[in-house]
């Protein structure tokens, strides 16, 4: 068993100063558009809010991982779990690459003795598997495989996703050659939604709604209840509302947000 714990010229620009004969419908043009750029964030060049808190897997992932070499036999692998109060580990080769995961329902195959009736649609490469669980004595033989790993780099989001469709409790974190730098599990992804009502609101509304959107804060009511947000205000274009409130969701904490109170003046 294991723990895994010349340079470039600077772009010149030359900016020439404007002849005096410009016209006044020029100067009012000029204005326009300064106009529009500083209350339309959304267009191009728009800058999205600084995240703030846990945004992406290396940010709740344990680095400090037990993990199994391929050859470890069953004593060491139950061994590393009791100690270490963890219910599967992954199984790495000798370039510490994930190549499978042994959980406690694996050893338990091991240890039944006995061949159990299986449901109904099961094929009969799903009992030669439950067989060769049945006599395997090392973590190559022991292991589910393919494992479900993640990117360090992956939303959190995308790996709660992953965790619930596939049914684990920890996911292994490789990188992109697939060598092991940590793990994440169902706690650590839910941990950024231990943030306090307050410092989720104070978030939104100093790095969405001021920062990222330049409202004016005082246009735009938010509450927080248990994570809930509720949006309550009024904007000049549809499309604005849709993109604060899609910001709001991505802040972290956030486990919905109620806009119906939030109203436009042009359907676009």
């Amino acid at each position: 068993m294991t723990r895994v714990g010349g340079t470039d010229r600077e772009a010149r620009v030359q900016v020439e100063p404007r002849s005096t004969r410009a016209s006044d419908a020029y100067e009012s043009t000029l204005r326009y558009l300064s106009a529009v750029s500083a209350h339309e964030p959304h267009r191009p060049g728009w800058q999205s809010p600084t995240p703030v808190g846990p945004q992406l897997v290396r940010d709740v992932m344990v680095t400090g991982v037990v993990a199994a070499h391929e050859g470890a036999v069953f004593k060491e692998i139950v061994d590393a779990l009791a100690r270490n109060r963890i219910s599967a580990v992954p199984v790495i080769d000798v370039d510490r690459r994930v190549i499978g995961v042994v959980s406690e329902a694996d050893l338990l195959a091991r240890v039944a003795r006995t061949h159990f009736a299986l449901p109904k649609g099961h094929h009969v490469s799903a009992r030669g598997e439950e067989r060769r669980k049945l006599h395997a004595a090392t973590a190559r033989l022991l292991m589910t495989s393919p494992a479900v790993v993640i990117s360090p780099d992956a939303p959190i989001a995308t790996a709660a996703w992953h965790a619930a469709r596939c049914r684990v409790r920890r996911l292994p974190v490789v990188d992109d050659a697939g060598v092991l730098v940590g793990i994440v599990t169902r706690g650590d992804l839910l941990r950024g939604f231990l943030r306090p009502d307050s410092e989720i609101k104070d978030d939104i509304v100093q790095n969405v709604v001021h920062g990222a959107f330049i409202l004016d804060p005082s246009s735009i009511e938010v509450g927080v209840e248990e994570g809930v947000v509720t949006l309550n205000g009024h904007l000049e274009h549809k499309h604005l509302a849709d993109e604060l409130i899609e910001a709001v969701r991505d802040v972290t904490g956030v486990v919905d947000v109620d806009a119906g109170a939030l109203t436009y003046r042009y359907d676009d």
